[in-house]
C-alpha cells in the first residue's frame, strides 16, 4: 500500500501538468477535477489489494511439505 500511495503522489503532479498543457490547446477546455485523481488512486490501490489477496490465497492453498522438500 505504501508503494502505491507513494507512486500516486509522484504521478498526480505530473499528470496534472500534462493534462493542463494538453487542455490549453482547446478553445472550450474543461476544468481539471481532483476527484478523477483520487478515483484513479483508489482503483490502483484496489487492484494492488486484489493482487496481494489472490497471491496470499494461492500460497495458503499450497502444501507446505512440497515447499520444504524442494527447498
Amino acid at each position: 500500500m505504501k508503494y502505491v500511495l507513494m507512486n500516486n503522489v509522484i504521478a498526480w503532479p505530473l499528470a496534472y501538468l500534462a493534462m493542463a498543457q494538453w487542455l490549453q490547446n482547446y478553445a472550450y477546455a474543461a476544468g481539471i477535477n481532483f476527484v478523477w485523481f483520487a478515483a484513479g488512486g483508489l482503483v490502483a490501490l484496489a487492484i494492488a489489494w486484489l493482487t496481494i489477496g489472490a497471491h496470499a490465497l494461492a500460497a495458503a492453498g499450497r502444501n507446505p511439505v512440497n515447499a520444504l522438500r524442494q527447498g
